[in-house]
């Protein structure tokens, strides 16, 4: 890894730090980032880049005002448009907002995605935004028919009081999933039709059942 990997990873930290922990514990790791990594900065005598913690601590201090602020946008949008637990997603939307700035804007991020090849790829590509889970990190790709996620059940709070209802209980998320995985092909269907119909009549499902 070079020096320029290490410092754009050592700033992802302290966005982190930043966007979970606060304002105040940002600074703290952040300059804690500075007094055990290293910053890069260019030497014109030595033509090289050469180590500075001052200037990594600088950085430090200059990203998380910029995070503030953005959180700050985010928060008043999110608010004005009435969204619940603005408090929690405003911090997680700023990051992302900034993520799919670096990755060149919408069009490119949404290109990257598209590109990937392997199912777990693009479960880990979603899952590398803040607040996705396991469900979203599924659902994503589940709502614009994805031929990998097919076979896919988003396992949901919706799919856990059907669980319920049925007398099945399993806190493991793949396992969960293979349960409603067998009953579609029981069924004769797909696993994402069986997701889409238990999203759309559950109330029945769990009538019928009870």
């Amino acid at each position: 890894m070079s020096k320029r990997e290490a410092f754009a990873l050592i700033i992802t930290d302290v966005a982190r730090s930043v966007v979970y922990k606060g304002y105040e514990d940002g600074v703290k790791i952040a300059r804690k980032h500075a007094s055990e990594n290293v910053g890069e900065v260019y030497n014109k005598q030595k033509n090289e880049y050469v180590l500075d913690r001052a200037m990594m601590e600088k950085k430090a201090d200059e990203y998380i005002t910029i995070a503030r602020e953005e959180i700050s946008n985010a928060m008043a949008a999110l608010q004005a448009a009435k969204v619940r637990m603005a408090s929690i997603k405003a911090p997680r939307l700023a990051w992302n907002l900034r993520r799919i700035e670096r990755m060149g804007g919408v069009e490119n991020a949404t290109q990257q995605m598209l590109r990937l090849e392997s199912r777990q790829a693009k479960i880990d590509f979603m899952k590398s935004f803040q607040g996705v889970g396991d469900k979203y990190g599924r659902n994503v790709w589940m709502d614009i028919y994805d031929p990998a996620f097919r076979d896919a059940i988003a396992v949901d709070e919706r799919i856990k009081s059907v669980s319920a209802a049925i007398g099945f209980e399993e806190n493991n998320y793949v396992k969960h999933e293979a349960y409603y995985c067998g009953i579609a092909k029981d069924a004769g269907l797909e696993p994402w039709e069986v997701d889409r119909l238990l999203y759309h009549f559950k109330p029945h499902f769990i009538a019928s059942i009870e």
